[in-house]
């Protein structure tokens, strides 16, 4: 009996009959046949969606976004799906905007039935004025068919742009300041 493997898609495998003892009066003209169990699992669906993945940073601390993978047409399996973090877009997001200033990376383990599983990337916050930037979250891996393999999260500017304003002012004749248009001094 033939189960399925509970690691990963298998390939197709081959085997050997051999006939290595023959009966008295009889004569063995092809000992050996071969065989192949075709492989009929098919590999995991698996799609990544950014679910809650635009969001401000914060002036502090860390900031989760989320994004959901799902797997689906054969769950059957463990399957272990790697995925990471890239800058994107016009104003790409950079190593320093997250955790450890690394873009992160890991894997996400699916138990044998499970259909979903939550990406946490978990971004600084800072008080840098700076353009919204984008990241993209890519999943990949051999024990699967990627639907759709990337998401993008944003991470919204919630700084402000320092305002310096200069106020013009000139000294009176006897060198007391006031505040204005600068007036001729008598020579």
């Amino acid at each position: 009996m033939h189960r399925a493997s509970t690691i990963g898609r298998e390939a197709d495998e081959g085997f050997a009959v051999t006939i290595s003892t023959s009966t008295p009066n009889s004569r063995v003209i092809i000992a050996t046949a071969y065989g192949t169990i075709v492989n009929d699992d098919v590999l995991p669906l698996l799609s990544v969606v950014a679910t809650d993945a635009r969001k401000t940073e914060g002036n502090s601390g860390t900031t989760a976004f989320r994004f959901t993978v799902y797997r689906s047409r054969y769950t059957a399996i463990q399957t272990d799906v790697p995925w990471s973090v890239s800058g994107s877009s016009t104003a790409p997001a950079t190593a320093d905007d997250f955790v450890s200033n690394l873009f992160p990376s890991g894997i996400i383990r699916f138990a044998v039935g499970d259909t979903t599983k939550v990406i946490t990337v978990s971004v600084k916050g800072d008080t840098v004025f700076e353009a919204d930037e984008r990241f993209t979250v890519t999943i990949g891996g051999p024990l699967g068919t990627i639907s759709s393999g990337a998401a993008i999260g944003t991470i919204v500017n919630d700084d402000t742009r320092a305002l310096i304003a200069a106020a013009a002012f000139a000294l009176s004749p006897n060198g007391e300041a006031s505040t204005g248009k600068p007036r001729p001094r008598p020579l």
